[in-house]
């Protein structure tokens, strides 16, 4: 069984730079992903992928072509 698990984050891992390698050659900014509970006083916790992309959509920053990022989330159906 240790043995898929191991299998399956290597796995991961290689899809998750795939994933950033193609945009990081496109010229996008690679952004680090913020914590599950943030700092932001609008948000209880990082709930959806919008939170890191708070300054961008507020204009607070400008990406050279886009941006790109591995964001962990939070997902319920109710709280």
């Amino acid at each position: 069984m240790e043995d898929i698990i191991d299998r399956d984050k290597k796995l991961k891992q290689e899809i998750t730079e795939m994933f950033t390698d193609y945009f990081s050659r496109k010229d996008y900014a690679i952004t680090p992903p913020v914590p599950l509970v943030t700092e932001d006083k609008s948000v209880l916790f990082t709930n959806a992928t919008i939170i890191p992309w708070k300054r961008y959509v507020l204009g607070e920053a400008i990406p050279k072509e886009g941006v790109c990022m591995k964001q962990p989330c939070l997902r319920l159906h109710a709280i």
